[in-house]
C-alpha cells in the first residue's frame, strides 16, 4: 500500500480453511496489503451454523475466502448452506472459493454455487483482484485460465 495515499477503512476479509499453514500465508499476504483479516478452521464450524453466522455478523467481512477440498460430503453441504446468498448474514458479501480440485469438481461447484473460484496454486495478484474488485464472470474466467496439465499461467508467476 502507498503510505502517501489517504487511508480508508480497511476492507475486511474472513478466511476459512482447514490448513493452518494456508491460513497463515493468506493472512500474511492480505495483512501486508492493508486488509483486516480474521480466520478460522473450517472444521471448527462444521454443524454449528449459528456460530458461523455469529462470526460473520460480528466481524462483518466484505469478502469471505473458503478453501474447498471436496464437493461431496458434510463439509460441502455445510459450505453451500452457510454461504447461501439468501441468508441474511450473507447479504452483500462476496465469497471466493479457493480450491485445487480437478475440472470435473470445479464444474460441479460452478453449477451449485454462484461464487467466484480461484484455483490453487494461485497468483497473489489474482487473489488481491478478487478481494479488491467486484469481479464479473469474465474476470473470474481470465484468472482461472490454466493449461490442462496444471501449469502456471504464462502471464503470471504462481505464488502459492
Amino acid at each position: 500500500m502507498d503510505p502517501n495515499q489517504p487511508t480508508m477503512a480497511a476492507k475486511k476479509v474472513a478466511v476459512f480453511d482447514n490448513n493452518p499453514a494456508e491460513i497463515e500465508m493468506i493472512e500474511m499476504l492480505l495483512n501486508t496489503e492493508g486488509y483486516n483479516v480474521q480466520s478460522a478452521m473450517t472444521s471448527d464450524f462444521l454443524g454449528k451454523e449459528a456460530e458461523y453466522e455469529a462470526f460473520i455478523l460480528s466481524f462483518d467481512p466484505n469478502v469471505i475466502l473458503w478453501s474447498v477440498d471436496s464437493t461431496s460430503g458434510s463439509m460441502w453441504d455445510f459450505f453451500k448452506s452457510t454461504t447461501n446468498p439468501d441468508k441474511p448474514c450473507m447479504k452483500d458479501r462476496r465469497v471466493v472459493i479457493l480450491t485445487a480440485l480437478v475440472e470435473k469438481e470445479i464444474e460441479k461447484m460452478t453449477a451449485e454455487t454462484k461464487d467466484y473460484i480461484l484455483r490453487k496454486p494461485f497468483d497473489i495478484d489474482d487473489l488481491i483482484k478478487l478481494v479488491n474488485e467486484e469481479p464479473d464472470q469474465e474476470l473470474n474466467d481470465e484468472i482461472n485460465k490454466e493449461t490442462k496439465n496444471g501449469q502456471p499461467r504464462i502471464n503470471g508467476e504462481r505464488a502459492y
